[in-house]
């Protein structure tokens, strides 16, 4: 079933055009300031003209389909302020970045039969811990429920009296957790590979509960990335795909048409069978 998915990925992943871009300022602004660059991620960048290569994406070189990029920039590894030195094609046009809001935890929930509010952590913070945890708290209390890792960094931001097993625990409680992980380790089990929503096969690294929880949610919302990045550039057909970061799209567009992009991405892709995924604007 994961096939038809397959094609609208692939064609989301070799949509993107070439950008232009100001190596000569991005060059001296890593020297001046100092801040570190892979010197092989900076130079991945050059271009003697005003363009660069175009990125060559994949999403078949890892287990869960998280993007790589084959040639091209290395935007996936560089630092988030090379970003500013991309610039527009030309006056008349504008380039933004798009973003999914809280798209795994988000899925997460979705998954587990819920249907949350905008902000996720906020309505996490009130329904599941009665208003006792604020967004940030939750936000970070969800990294060890999904993935395993962050234990003691909960701990101490908890209010007191608060035990860092029980938050995740209620966490994975609102995620269907234990269910999910019961279901996939049977496939792994039965098959020697479990499937994502979609139907896309994946061979976890371990058997570890939180290895295939997140393995098969981060698989899950990659192709709920790309399917909303897909509507977006065929509902907006104005709209340039210059660059993939995995939940976020950096596209160009005219100026012109910047609050249909905004009225757009505010009510957010309808992904069928899901729900919808909200993004967020950021002009660049």
């Amino acid at each position: 079933g994961y096939m038809e998915t397959f094609y609208t990925e692939q064609k989301v992943l070799r949509g993107n055009s070439q950008a232009k871009f100001d190596y000569g300022k991005c060059f001296n602004y890593f020297k001046n300031t100092g801040q570190k660059i892979n010197k092989t991620v900076l130079k991945s960048f050059y271009t003697d003209g005003q363009y660069m290569n175009r990125a060559i994406y994949s999403n078949t070189r890892t287990s869960t389909g998280r993007m790589t990029i084959a040639s091209g920039p290395q935007i996936l590894t560089a630092p988030k302020e090379i970003r500013q030195f991309i610039r527009p094609s030309s006056s008349s046009t504008m380039i933004a970045q798009a973003d999914f809001i809280s798209l795994e935890p988000r899925l997460g929930r979705i998954l587990a039969g819920g249907n949350p509010d905008k902000d996720v952590y906020e309505t996490i913070g009130k329904n599941v811990f009665n208003d006792k945890l604020n967004r940030d708290q939750v936000k970070k209390a969800l990294l060890p429920a999904i993935y395993g890792a962050g234990h003691r960094t909960l701990s101490a931001l908890l209010p007191h009296g608060m035990k860092a097993k029980n938050v995740i625990n209620e966490l994975r409680n609102y995620l269907n957790f234990n269910k999910i992980v019961s279901e996939k380790r049977e496939e792994l089990q039965t098959n020697g590979a479990m499937k994502n929503y979609f139907g896309r096969s994946i061979t976890p690294s371990s058997d570890r509960d939180t290895v295939i929880y997140n393995n098969w949610l981060q698989s899950s919302a990659v192709s709920v990335a790309l399917l909303g990045f897909n509507q977006l550039l065929e509902k907006l057909p104005y709209a340039v795909s210059l660059f993939l970061i995995h939940d976020a799209l950096i596209f160009e567009f005219p100026k012109n048409k910047e609050k249909e992009v905004k009225d757009f991405l505010n009510n957010g892709a309808d992904i069928k069978n899901l729900g919808n995924f909200p993004m967020s604007y950021l002009p660049m």
